[in-house]
């Protein structure tokens, strides 16, 4: 493990427009930029950073994109195309909200993913994904009984 520093850079700004933004190619390339490199600021990991904004980003885009074609094999340093603005904009209901990362202790520990999404109008589902950094896989759970009301 190299030597963590305080000061925070780049890596908090790349995650946050990762996990919110709604805008597929600014998203995927904020996590393309935070997987190019294994810099640590803090307790910021750029790969493990990069892992779950790339989980965030799947469970919110699932299947919403899957009839129009996207180039996403695209360079990280590649500036978005015009095209790329003029793709649908991701809608609230395919939001995941209050999302929760669980670091562990140790390198080789597993990261959790706790978030909610809005089932309907009044009732939400909590989830948790929980990724196994030995066999670099994500293992998604539905926590039961965990539906409720706002």
């Amino acid at each position: 493990m190299s030597k963590s520093i305080v000061d925070m850079g780049w890596i908090p700004p790349l995650y946050y427009t990762a996990i919110k933004c709604r805008i597929h190619r600014v998203r995927l390339q904020a996590i393309k930029l935070l997987a190019s490199t294994s810099h640590r600021e803090g307790i910021w990991d750029a790969n493990s950073a990069a892992c779950v904004a790339r989980k965030v980003m799947e469970v919110e885009e699932r299947d919403f994109f899957k009839d129009i074609y996207m180039d996403n094999d695209f360079h990280f340093s590649s500036p978005p195309e015009n095209r790329d603005f003029l793709l649908p904009t991701l809608p609230n209901s395919y939001r995941i909200h209050e999302v929760q990362v669980l670091l562990p202790d140790d390198p080789l520990g597993n990261i959790v993913l706790v978030y909610r999404q809005r089932q309907n109008e009044d009732n939400w589902k909590v989830s948790m994904s929980e990724y196994h950094v030995l066999s670099d896989c994500w293992v998604d759970r539905e926590e039961k009984g965990r539906a409720f009301k706002i």
